[in-house]
């Protein structure tokens, strides 16, 4: 053979054997590139099961915080109508012994009672003079009681309104016969 031939046969050697060693590094790079795109994806995919559980704490803390905060503002408009309640003036009776069987209802607030009515279960006497279309502060009403054997302790209810022919409110208490 030629010397030629030879130099052309051991460069061709020469080149193929370069094309071979740039294939086997491009291979490796290649499973490298895979195995790095692996390790991507999988730390893509816990990100994101992360950031999904982020959400959802998120949003039950979210939710969390509004109930907290209906709470808090059925609170604060609770306690500004018991404010409210504490200056406006209200009716509040008092039983106490009068002379004998006689009781009295009296009107230990600071507002004035209408339209009021004393009833009684059994051992409760109320007439005329136990009904008022007005008692003022201070004011009181009369009813007897008497109470015999084995008879319940008896009960006097007291109805009344805050306004002439208003709403009634009604409340009712045991009271003792002498």
């Amino acid at each position: 053979m030629e010397l030629a031939s030879l130099i052309v046969l051991i460069g061709a050697m020469i080149i193929a054997g370069f094309s071979a060693v740039a294939a086997l590094v491009q291979a490796n790079l290649a499973v490298s590139a895979r195995k790095a795109a692996q390790i991507a994806n999988d730390a893509a995919a816990k990100a994101q099961l992360k950031a999904e559980e982020a959400r959802d704490e998120s949003q039950r803390l979210a939710k969390e915080a509004n109930d907290s905060f209906d709470r808090l503002a059925a609170a604060q408009e609770r306690l500004a109508e018991l404010e409210e309640a504490k200056t406006r003036p209200s009716v509040k009776w008092r039983v106490s012994r009068g002379k004998g069987d006689t009781q009295i209802t009296q009107n230990v607030g600071d507002a004035r009672a209408y339209d009021v009515k004393l009833t009684g279960t059994e051992g409760v006497h109320t007439d005329e003079d136990s009904s008022a279309e007005e008692v003022g502060p201070g004011d009181s009403l009369e009813f007897y009681v008497w109470r015999g054997g084995e008879m319940p302790t008896p009960r006097l209810s007291i109805s009344w309104s805050l306004s002439p022919g208003g709403e009634q409110i009604s409340e009712s208490v045991a009271v003792r016969a002498r």
